[in-house]
């Protein structure tokens, strides 16, 4: 609380320990504050306005008191002075009811780190006394979010017309700390962004991202937003979905860049993710994508219907089978000799344990062309 200078406020040691610090008179050298410790946990509960101003002095979490005296002296810190008492007097206590509701921690941290920042919020049973997840839960939701969070980034930067390298790392995010309430994993850009700390395509990303999940208790729009990404950012998206469902855990989005000031939520239900999954079960076109490749084959199995053909284009071999239903078959398919065309579903499975994706080429339409091999 500011007016003409700091009024409560919350300081931290040198040693990470925290103080609420409260005005309590002005003296001709500056103002003077009654400080006591307090923890991460109630300083939560005091910024978001869960309890008073009064409660933190009246029922303190440590029976020390101090005085501190701020002088224009005090450019790098403020000098603490131990109190000989135990409990607050009366006189020194606020009144009861003084809240603080505005506060944005998630916009706080991003200002504070300089960096964009993600608060994801699991509600699974587990977390509802303790800040405790089991390992497996959260490794899981981590490769499915940061997966999402790739794909989106990619197709988001083609639209943008921007160019994003192999081992870059503008859609990566890093976890810097956990919090309580629903287990909570805070993350932040992996890359610092530009001057003002914005990375554009992932603020446009985590926006996307956002909308979607608000969405899912509007299966129209969340399935119109998937047609118009489809392919393999859709199918990360499913797959998120899925987990969400099979966990029972409705998850939290917050988030915030240092340029936009305060931050964004979205919110999903049960019951809305596992009606929209049932939708999307029924919409094959959501999550295909279809490749052409041209050039000649190398290999090709009768007994397998499996093949490898160079693509001309990229000078890259590809390999995959066929189309289950297609009734193609590798018999009369001429090696090395003959160029064709090969019209192929991809899709991108995911190593949950690894993280890894694999991409699955089938072909479902087969063209011989005309012209030698180059």
């Amino acid at each position: 609380m500011y007016y003409d200078f700091p009024q409560v406020f919350i300081g931290r040691s040198a040693v990470d320990q925290n103080y609420c610090c409260m005005i309590i008179s002005e003296e001709e050298s500056g103002p003077k504050y009654i400080c006591t410790p307090i923890s991460n946990h109630r300083s939560i509960e005091l910024s978001t306005g869960r309890i008073d101003l009064r409660q933190v002095f009246e029922v303190p979490e440590s029976a020390k008191f101090f005085h501190a005296y701020c002088e224009p002296s005090c450019e790098d810190a403020i000098n603490l002075h131990l109190q000989d008492m135990v409990i607050c007097p009366e006189a020194l206590l606020p009144k009861a009811g003084l809240i603080f509701e505005e506060y944005d921690e998630v916009a706080s941290k991003a200002l504070e780190l300089n960096a964009t920042v993600s608060y994801a919020s699991l509600s699974v049973p587990e977390s509802e006394k303790q800040t405790r997840i089991r390992s497996t839960t959260l490794a899981q939701f981590l490769t499915h979010y940061q997966n999402a969070v790739k794909l989106i980034a990619k197709r988001t930067a083609k639209e943008l017309r921007r160019q994003i390298g192999k081992d870059s790392n503008t859609h990566s995010l890093d976890v810097f700390g956990f919090s309580r309430g629903s287990f909570t994993v805070q993350l932040r850009s992996s890359n610092d962004g530009d001057l003002f700390a914005d990375n554009h395509v992932l603020t446009t990303t985590l926006y996307s991202l956002g909308e979607f999940l608000e969405n899912t208790e509007n299966p129209d729009a969340a399935i119109e937003y998937l047609h118009s990404i489809k392919g393999h950012a859709a199918s990360s998206l499913i797959r998120l979905l899925e987990f969400l469902d099979e966990n029972k855990c409705p998850l939290k989005q917050q988030w915030a860049t240092p340029r936009i000031g305060e931050s964004r939520t979205s919110k999903t239900t049960v019951n809305g993710v596992r009606n929209l999954i049932e939708i999307c079960k029924q919409r094959k076109d959501l999550t295909e994508v279809t490749v052409v490749l041209v050039g000649v084959v190398s290999t090709a199995s009768i007994n397998g219907n499996t093949w490898k053909l160079l693509n001309e284009e990229d000078g890259v071999q590809y390999s995959g089978d066929v189309q289950e239903g297609s009734n193609i078959s590798m018999g009369g398919i001429v090696i090395q000799k003959k160029r064709y065309k090969f019209h192929c579903i991809e899709r991108i499975d995911l190593n949950i344990g690894t993280g890894q994706e694999k991409t699955q080429l089938s072909v479902f339409d087969i063209e011989e062309l005309a012209g030698a091999p180059n």
